[in-house]
């Protein structure tokens, strides 16, 4: 009889497992170790961004640097260059994801795109190779660019120049003669952008301070300076300027160059390469830009809920209700699940059931009758539903039964966006 339970407690345990997510919290005190394959780098948007970049396939990421960092730790395991990184990387066993950056990152400098992206959470087991999907790097620092329009260049002194801040620390000097884009760390949430036009303007001494709000990484954020009024051709003869007569009009254009966009839509702004053209600034009655679906890197596109939060230990006995709920705007495209326990559920007695200590509850179908006999939802009962209620409150008893145990539950969430985030909790039986 005990057998039996032992059986369905195992069950129960990777059914929980499996709604849990990929991301894995390192097993405290551990020697066991595996490793990670070398993951593969794609760069998204670049040809836009870096110009001279090419396409995609021939962008050179050798120098780009990769983080393995441990789940919830804030400092990288170990670091490598991208071409100096081993084919395969050892690890305790745990969980971890991989950070890649193109640099480190610089509050403000020319010609210094910032690149970044983070892999899906994924688990080390012992005496394993764990093979990751590529990492996908976005575009991840401010561009700007200041554009000096074809009627005010004709009455530019020599002195004038537009002096950048973002981020409170990043600057940089921008002179009618500078072709180049302008990269700024972009910090969390809203960034603000001054920009201080001073100089010559036919003769008068003018200056202009606008601040831009919302700037945010990604974005390409393009300043045009034109004249405001109509002033005679300083070329005329009989021509005056009045100095109270001389307007100078700032506009700006935003378009987002980290990967969310068309690829073209770039090519109506006005070439780099050219700062006398003028971009085409929408009108005040243009239709507003319908908001972006989710994108990976958004935290707040995936949330847990229910009785047992992250990072908690509980016991058997601590819960009137023991649930987990899931909420995902863009749907759920994976739900992976990790059991890591010395005692009650290994992963021999989990493989004696006919069960596993890592899988998927939208994927691996072999356990899916086991796991719906225990009323867990799965496949197309877990695929893009956007919420999603797990209640594993009839399995403490099975636990119960192991005797004094302790198990650690992971579960990996995967929206449709390609977003991914963690609940891990551990349950034990004193």
């Amino acid at each position: 009889m005990k057998l039996k339970y032992q059986a369905a407690l195992l069950t129960a345990a990777l059914s929980l497992g499996a709604c849990s997510s990929d991301e894995l919290i390192v097993g405290g005190g551990s020697s066991a170790t595996g490793s990670v394959a070398k993951p593969g780098v794609e760069v998204s948007n670049v040809e836009n961004v870096v110009k001279e970049a090419g396409s995609r396939a021939t962008y050179d990421v050798s120098n780009y640097i990769v983080d393995f960092y441990a789940v919830g730790q804030d400092a990288p395991y170990v670091s490598y260059k991208y071409s100096q990184m081993p084919g395969t990387v050892e690890l305790p066993v745990g969980s971890y994801a991989a950070k890649v950056r193109s640099h480190n990152v610089e509050k403000a400098g020319w010609d210094c795109p910032y690149f970044a992206g983070t892999s899906a959470p994924f688990a080390i087991a012992a005496d394993e190779i764990t093979e990751v999907q590529p990492v996908k790097c976005v575009f991840s620092s401010l561009k700007v660019s200041v554009v000096f329009g074809p009627n005010l260049r004709k009455v530019l002194g020599d002195d004038v120049e537009v002096t950048v801040v973002a981020n409170d620390e990043g600057s940089l000097v921008y002179t009618p003669s500078e072709t180049r884009g302008g990269y700024f760390e972009a910090l969390e949430g809203s960034v603000t952008i001054a920009a201080t036009f001073e100089g010559t303007v036919d003769g008068q001494h003018l200056s202009l301070y606008k601040a831009l709000a919302d700037a945010a990484k990604g974005q390409h954020r393009i300043i045009t300076y034109e004249l405001g009024g109509t002033l005679p051709d300083p070329g005329e003869p009989t021509g005056s300027v009045d100095p109270d007569g001389i307007k100078i009009d700032m506009t700006y254009e935003d378009v987002d160059l980290s990967g969310a966009v068309d690829p073209g839509k770039e090519d109506t702004i006005g070439d780099d390469d050219d700062p006398g053209t003028l971009p085409e600034i929408p009108g005040d009655g243009d239709e507003p830009t319908p908001p972006a679906p989710p994108t990976p890197g958004d935290e707040d596109a995936i949330e847990f809920g229910g009785t047992l939060s992250n990072g908690q230990t509980f016991t058997t006995t601590q819960l009137s209700e023991y649930t987990v709920v899931v909420k995902a705007q863009s749907g759920i495209a994976d739900m992976l699940v990790q059991i890591i326990s010395t005692d009650g559920l290994t992963p021999e007695e989990l493989t004696n059931v006919g069960l596993t200590d890592k899988f998927s509850l939208v994927n691996d179908e072999q356990y899916f009758e086991g796991l719906s006999g225990l009323g867990f939802p799965v496949g197309d009962e877990v695929r893009n539903q956007t919420e999603l209620t797990l209640n594993i409150t009839e399995f403490m008893p099975l636990l119960q039964v192991l005797g004094p145990n302790t198990a650690k539950f992971i579960m990996t969430v995967t929206d449709n966006a390609g977003n991914s985030l963690l609940l891990e909790f551990t349950i034990v039986n004193p």
